[in-house]
């Protein structure tokens, strides 16, 4: 899912490990990608596995997700 806010020199990147049974951390990730977006900064909400095609750029923020289970 790609958030551009235009012209925004404000890059995040949210990455979270894909769940196929209870895509929890997609669940979450999403709504927390809404807060930067308020600000105008450009937000990339991928999965790990599609964080490898990514091309280089100036990302400001990092944002792991990792599921945890009990």
């Amino acid at each position: 899912m790609d958030h551009q806010a235009l012209n925004s020199d404000h890059k995040v990147l949210i990455v979270f490990n894909l769940d196929l049974f209870y895509n929890l951390a997609e669940k979450v990730c999403l709504p927390f990608a809404e807060g930067p977006e308020e600000k105008k900064w450009s937000v990339k909400v991928v999965t790990l596995a599609a964080a490898r095609y990514i091309k280089s750029q100036r990302i400001e923020l990092y944002v792991p997700r990792v599921n945890t289970y009990n």
